[in-house]
This record gives C-alpha cells, sequence and structure tokens, in this order.
C-alpha cells in the first residue's frame, strides 16, 4: 500500500470530526510526535533512511507544525536525491515543509543546504541532512544524520 498523506486544519479544506480527534489526542507545538516512550530510529516518527539508490524513504510518522497536523500513515514515502558532480561532498536538508500560502505540507529535500526555511509563510521542520559524496550512485546509513526534535521535548504534563 502506498504512503498516505494528510494534513489539516487549513482554511480551504473540510476537517472531520475523526480528523479533529486524531489531533486533539496529540496536541503540541512543533516537532515530530512521538509514538514510544522515545524517537523512533527506524521504521517510525519520520525517521529517514537510505532507499534503493539516490533515494531516501521516510517512515510513516505524525507532525506538528505551527499549530498545523501532518499525519503519514501506511508505506514509507521514497524521494529521489539529486546526483552530485560538484567535485565536493554536498549536503542536502530533508524537511517536512508547511507552505501557509498553498495551504499544504508535504516533504522536500532542499539541495546543497543545511539551513531551513522558516518565515511567516513557510516552516520547515528539518529531519536529517542527507551527505550526498562527489559521484556517488547510492546514499547509506553513514550519510544521515538525523535531526528530528519531539514535540513533547519535556515529556507529558498533565493539565490542570
Amino acid at each position: 500500500m502506498p504512503a498516505v498523506i494528510n494534513y489539516f486544519p487549513f482554511d480551504d479544506q473540510a476537517v472531520y470530526e475523526d480528523q479533529w480527534r486524531l489531533m486533539a489526542q496529540t496536541w503540541r507545538t512543533t516537532g515530530i510526535i512521538v509514538q514510544g516512550s522515545s524517537l523512533d530510529a527506524t521504521g517510525g516518527d519520520c525517521a529517514v533512511e537510505p532507499g534503493t539508490g539516490l533515494q531516501i524513504r521516510i517512515a510513516p510518522g505524525k507532525a506538528w507544525i505551527r499549530g498545523h497536523f501532518f499525519d503519514h500513515t501506511d508505506d514509507y514515502y521514497y524521494m529521489p536525491v539529486s546526483p552530485n558532480t560538484s567535485g565536493t561532498t554536498r549536503q542536502d536538508l530533508v524537511v517536512i515543509r508547511a507552505d501557509f500560502t498553498s495551504n499544504s505540507i508535504s516533504y522536500q529535500i532542499l539541495e546543497d543546504t543545511t539551513t531551513p526555511v522558516q518565515t511567516p509563510t513557510m516552516w520547515d521542520l528539518p529531519l536529517a541532512t542527507v551527505s550526498v559524496p562527489d559521484g556517488a550512485d547510492s546514499i547509506s546509513s553513514s550519510d544521515i544524520t538525523d535531526l528530528r526534535v519531539s514535540s513533547n521535548q519535556y515529556g507529558f504534563v498533565p493539565g490542570v
């Protein structure tokens, strides 16, 4: 089954009761919503892993991005990494990007930068950096540096 990605709320789309319930159960600020006791290094929580050849795969997970909920379920999300012919190792940044102008949230690879875009109209939640060696034909685990931050860094605090 392919990856399924949903995001809400935005002005131009309906949000249904089951979506609202899912969102409200994990209410937080910005970051990855941890499904266990800590961030899952592989297979969950939007972990970035090597794919086949010049490809990465992103595990299913959930995130908060400045008040908007991101929900990736079912299968991995696969993304191609651009070839590098620059003569030196290139650093790419993998993010979940919330575009508040187009009312959308998606995975993106920002080529040749490690700086996320964080403006009033666009907000990148960093997931990982990917080192792409010159002339590489594949990505390995050692090329990926995890940058994910949990939305519940200080644990769950009960409300009064």
